[in-house]
Formats: C-alpha cells, structure tokens, sequence
C-alpha cells in the first residue's frame, strides 16, 4: 500500500458484496473507454497485417482511449445515471446497512409517521424543504427542489471547513506537546564553502575535510580536472542549501565519506575496461585480457582490505560477491574455444601470454580447443588466391626439366616440409611482437595472408567477432528498417549486401563516385591497414 501511495496510485478496498458500488464507472468512463479502445483496435487492424498487438501500440491505443473516456463530463454522467450525483445526505443516512440493527426476536415496529412540518417552522434538512413542495404545483416543486440543492451545498461546504478545523485544531496540540529540540549546528556545512576554495586554489582549512566526498589536492594534471572536481563540490553545496531543511539529521559521516571513496576507487578500472572494450579497434582477444585484469584487481584489493590496517567488512563482501559473479562468466568461456582462439592469434599475446598469466592446468584445455577449430575447418581447405613470390619465375620462362636438374635433384640436401608444417603451431610459438593497430588489421594485411593463407582466414573469422552486443544490436536494427513493410519481398541475400555495403560505407572500408548524377558505385576500395597491398577478397 505504501509503494502506491508513493506512486500515486491510490487503492480503493471494498468489502465483500458491493460490487454495486462500481456502477458509476460501468456506467460512466468504462464505456467510452472501451468504445474508444474498439476504434482504435480497428484502425490499427486496417494499417496494418499483424494480428497480435504488441505492447507498444496497446499503450499508444490505450492512451488514447484514456483521453477520450476519463473526461470530467463522463466521470459526473456516470455518478448522475446511477443516484448518486447530486450527494443527498439523507439518502445515505436512510440506507439499511448503517441503519442501527433492533434486538434480536424482536418484533418489526413500524416507523412513526414524520411530523407535519407547518409554514411557520424553519427547515433544518433538505428533505424538510422538498416536503414543503408536497401537495403544491409542479412548478412549485420544482423550486422547492432547487433550494434543497442549494441548502445540500451549503451543508457540504460546512461539513469540509468543519474537518478542516478539526485537523488544525489537533496538529496545533501536536506541536505545543512536542518537546523542543536542541538546537545542533548542521555538520554538512563545514564545506559549504569549499567550492570557492578549491575554484580559487586556496588552502584548504584544517578539518574542513572531514566531510569532503573526495580528497582533493592541488596536483590535477590539467586545469579541466580541477574546475570538474571544484564544480562537483559546488553542486553538493547547492544541493545541501536548497534541501537543508529536509535533510536535516540524514547526512552521511566522515566513515561514510570514506566508504564512498573506497567504492570509487574500486570501481574506476570497470570504467576504464569497458571504455577500451567499446573502442574502434576492439576485437574478440580482448574479453580474456579484460577478465585476467579485473580478477587481478579483484585479488590486490582484497588482500588490501584484509589487513589488520585496512580492514573493511563491506568491501570484502563486496569483493567477494563481485569475484563469484566474474568467476562464473570466466568459467563459461571455456564452453566458446573462441575465446581462447583470439588470444592465441593475436600477435602480441599468443601463446607466451597463457604459459604467463593463466594456471597450467588451465593450458591444456584451451589450446586443444583451438586445435580442433584449426584442424576441422581451416587447416584442410584449399587456399583461396594463392600469392606468388617476388623471385618466382614467370610462366613464359619455365621449361621441361632435363637430365642436368634430375643430377641436381640428387645432390639435393634440403627437404620438403610440405604438410609436415603447421601454421598455427609456428605462429602461437613464435615471440610475441607490438602492433600499432588492431589484430583483425595485422592479419588484414597481404604480408600475412601470403605467409599464412589457411590460418589468416581462421584469424579474420575469429577476430572479426563483436566483443559486444552492441554493434549486432544495431546491424539487427538496421536490418528491420531497410526491410520495411513495403519491401517484405527482399530476399535474405539482398539484404545482406545492402547491410554490408552500407555498414562498409559507413566505416570508409569503399568509397563511392557519382556515375552520371546517380549515385552509382563504380568503384571501391578496401583500407584494411596494409595501404595498396591489401587484397581482402569480400566474397
């Protein structure tokens, strides 16, 4: 009741066998409303095919229905139409159920005849006046009616200043029980000044940081920095101003300065992790190095906070039910080798990165996990463009092999690796280098795709994954607006490429030029990284 009450939605409870009680509403708002609502089910019905209505247009028509029904003209037709608009007292005074119930076996009495009410007597009801009009013209009555409904105001308005008294009358001997407060200066204003301390770089006096949210010294790398945490204090100092009276004694202590700036602290690499997580450059390599680093954050903070020194119960418990949370979604990781796969194809982490930074009985599962990746569908397909090298001789110069290179292939000391090698073991144990853009350019270049065909197409495939929802959701997005109602007859494929192309332009990967005023795409490049060398093949 009280989540209501704060919501302003008001309950009304009725007691058992008065559903009559709703007649106004029947007979009032809830007929137009639903009038209302049928229109517009119909109109919705004729603009469209769908048969279900989803919540969005039911909020859209019922708002609308809402307007047309609860309108004050309906709300007073339905109390009108059901006898009880205009309000007669007597009428409710006169109904059984408040009527004071007789002894048990008692005979039924019959009820004395009302005393005849003369010319010369002052009414005190307003039944008394209609009863005056009894036995006289229509007309007449018809008067006597509308001084009853004068008088019935009236007596409404008294009865409402009459209780209106009363609440006073009783909030006034509230207060003058009430025993005086004493008098305690607000602890919140030891800083309402700091704001123009910290604008004008002032020193800051002793004890006047007691109750500061943050420690602020006069060491902020740029001047930004400084008038964001100077403006910041200026904001509380208003808010403490404008709401001084309400907050009164709700006002958080020096310990809960403290706490607030211990969260802070905790929290800021989040921030920073997941701002590099949603950059331009992000790939699918970098979950794993994310979770490495906030599980490491997870273990320094607590063993801080469990010193004799530092302690604090509600940052562990807030550590450790963080650390469960992580834990569980690293542990899932395990089910997706790909996860594992982008960290071993990026080239500054591959496998050097795993024998560092994760247990060893962890490193068996992941790189045989990747293996069955590379092995079932990259390693045994055939390569697509093979590249020819610089010092290879054109077609016009080769020539049938003769007596001299059969002697030649005798004294031959080198052998043949073949299928011997394999590109993904070479590549994951091989050192680790820096790169100055992103993984999926590294291996966009033509440099790798020639040094290794099938496995820069497993690394392409796998880097070129979201590392989060965010860009599906908008492709998704993107999707249902290009394929809208009137064009419901595109086929998946075309949609595709609209979606790509579009997604490509937006990007700069292909550049458009303007054939003839048309807008047509006559030509296209891809920037991949790798300058005029990149040969990224998009089909």
């Amino acid at each position: 009741m009280a989540t209501c009450f704060l919501n302003n939605v008001y309950c009304c409870y009725l007691p058992a066998h008065c559903s009559h009680g709703l007649q106004p509403l029947d007979n009032g708002v809830f007929n137009a409303s639903k009038a209302a609502y049928r229109r517009e089910l119909e109109k919705f019905a004729s603009l469209t095919d769908s048969a279900p209505m989803d919540k969005v247009n039911f909020i859209r028509a019922y708002a609308k229905a809402r307007r047309v029904g609860m309108t004050k003209k309906n709300i007073l037709s339905g109390w009108r139409v059901t006898g009880n608009w205009p309000i007669s007292r007597a009428k409710a005074l006169r109904h059984p159920e408040i009527q004071q119930d007789g002894p048990n076996g008692s005979p039924r009495v019959t009820p004395e005849p009302r005393p005849y009410l003369g010319s010369d007597d002052t009414p005190q009801t307003s039944r008394q006046i209609r009863d005056l009009g009894l036995n006289k013209t229509p007309k007449t009555r018809r008067r006597y009616n509308v001084i009853a409904k004068g008088f019935e105001a009236q007596q409404q308005t008294v009865a409402a200043h009459t209780q209106r008294i009363a609440s006073l009358e009783e909030e006034l001997a509230r207060l003058k029980r009430g025993k005086k407060r004493k008098a305690v200066p607000n602890p919140n204003k030891r800083f309402m000044t700091l704001g123009e301390t910290l604008a004008s770089k002032e020193c800051i006096p002793q004890g006047a940081t007691r109750y500061m949210p943050v420690r602020v010294e006069f060491v902020s790398s740029s001047k930004q920095e400084s008038e964001s945490e100077a403006g910041s204090v200026i904001e509380i100092k208003q808010f403490l101003l404008d709401y001084d009276k309400e907050i009164n004694d709700n006002i958080l202590n020096s310990s809960d300065w403290d706490y607030l700036e211990r969260t802070h602290r905790f929290l800021h690499p989040f921030a920073s992790a997941t701002l590099w997580a949603e950059g331009k450059n992000s790939t699918l390599s970098q979950i794993l190095t994310i979770m490495d680093g906030l599980l490491r954050h997870y273990e320094k903070n607590k063993e801080h906070y469990s010193k004799p020194e530092t302690f604090d119960r509600r940052i562990l418990h807030s550590i450790e039910m963080g650390w469960f949370i992580l834990d569980k979604y690293y542990t899932m990781t395990e089910d997706a080798p790909v996860y594992a796969a982008a960290l071993l194809l990026d080239p500054s982490k591959r496998i050097m990165y795993i024998q560092r930074h994760w247990p060893e009985s962890w490193h068996g599962n992941a790189i045989a996990g990747v293996h069955t990746i590379w092995e079932e569908e990259y390693k045994t397909q055939p390569e697509t463009g093979p590249a020819e090298s610089v010092d290879e001789v054109s077609a016009s110069q080769k020539r049938q092999p003769n007596e001299w290179d059969a002697l030649l292939e005798e004294l031959e000391v080198t052998e043949d690796l073949g299928d011997s090698m394999d590109d993904l073991e070479d590549f994951i144990k091989a050192t680790p280098i820096k790169i100055s853009g992103s993984p999926l350019q590294w291996w966009c270049h033509k440099d790798q795709r020639k040094t290794y065909p099938q496995l820069s197409r497993m690394a392409i495939d796998i880097l070129s994954i979201a590392p989060e929802s965010a860009d599906p959701e908008s492709a998704f997005s993107g999707g249902r607006r290009t394929l809208s109602w009137d064009r419901e007859r595109m086929t998946c494929e075309n949609l595709e490429k609209v979606e790509c192309i579009g997604n490509w332009l937006r990007e700069g990967h292909i550049q458009k030029t303007v054939h003839g005023g048309m807008g047509v795409i006559t030509d296209t490049g891809f920037d991949s990284g790798g300058g005029e060398d990149s040969d990224v093949n998009f089909d």
